[in-house]
């Protein structure tokens, strides 16, 4: 008789195949829509002084960030006038399909604005300087360009690597396993849809 181990087990093997045979890549023409800068939107958000919020200095230049990230956020490469270089990170649901696919309603904004980021162990680094609103569900993420610090597309981890992971995940945990529960979380629900066939064919498809 099979156990209902080896049906999860199944399950969980039909679902990873599943995904690894969609191309989650914005279709060519969203992801040129949302490579594009809009200099009117820049000029509109950082305003004629140049300053972006929570940081010290004018703004250099700006310009777009190639990432291969899957989400269609567009990311913008910022370099202050002291040579200090951030990462801007617009989230709309509009044009970031796990926004949408979260039910994410200006949920990076109201995390920061609540203080939920203070609450972070030291031994995560989130990078995050400062998080406006942006149009009636978006955020816009100003974040330091920590891009050299991050792990290289395809690498696969070390035991070494693992434990660092895992031990960082454990605090984040231990840190908010009591007192108030954070709100404006992606609701468990959320996080299990998301992770079906059904939306990623939907994101890949546009259908």
């Amino acid at each position: 008789m099979t156990s209902r181990r080896e049906h999860l087990l199944g399950d969980l093997a039909r679902l990873v195949s599943t995904l690894g045979k969609l191309d989650c890549n914005p279709p060519a023409t969203e992801a040129a829509r949302v490579a594009s800068v809009n200099e009117h939107d820049v000029r509109t958000w950082v305003g004629t002084s140049g300053h972006l919020p929570g940081v010290h200095g004018t703004v250099a230049w700006r310009r777009p960030l190639t990432s291969d990230g899957k989400s269609g956020a567009r990311l913008e490469q910022v370099q202050l006038d002291d040579g200090q270089r951030l990462v801007v990170k617009h989230v709309d649901p509009g044009s970031d399909w796990i926004a949408l696919a979260t039910g994410d309603v200006s949920r990076v904004f109201l995390l920061w604005s609540s203080g939920i980021f203070n609450r972070v162990p030291g031994v995560i680094d989130h990078a995050v300087l400062a998080v406006e609103p942006a149009g009636e569900h978006g955020s816009n993420v100003v974040m330091r360009d920590v891009s050299a610090d991050l792990f290289a597309a395809g690498r696969r981890l070390s035991r070494a690597d693992s434990r660092q992971i895992l031990a960082a995940a454990a605090e984040l945990h231990g840190a908010f396993r009591w007192g108030s529960r954070p709100e404006r979380l992606t609701p468990l629900a959320e996080l299990y849809r998301f992770l079906s066939p059904w939306v990623w064919t939907t994101a890949a498809t546009g259908r």
